[in-house]
């Protein structure tokens, strides 16, 4: 379960805003819709947005961050 901020964002809809460049959110929403991220563990950029997701991460078969850093 993802935490609601003060705004009614969650966490896992303002991280990929706060990590990409030139992210532009849903009309009314805190859900990007679109935008680049760049992955410094394996320098890749994404710029479909459910790949920039931690889930989407984790699917892609690459590894997260926290992944990375346990190794």
């Amino acid at each position: 379960m993802w935490i609601s901020r003060p705004d009614g964002c969650t966490a896992r809809q303002e991280v990929p805003a706060r990590d990409g460049k030139n992210v532009q959110d849903e009309p009314g929403s805190c859900q990007p819709a679109s935008g680049s991220w760049y992955f410094v563990y394996d320098s890749t950029t994404v710029t479909e947005v459910v790949k920039a997701t931690v889930e989407g991460r984790q699917r892609s078969g690459r590894p997260t961050a926290a992944e990375k850093s346990a190794q």
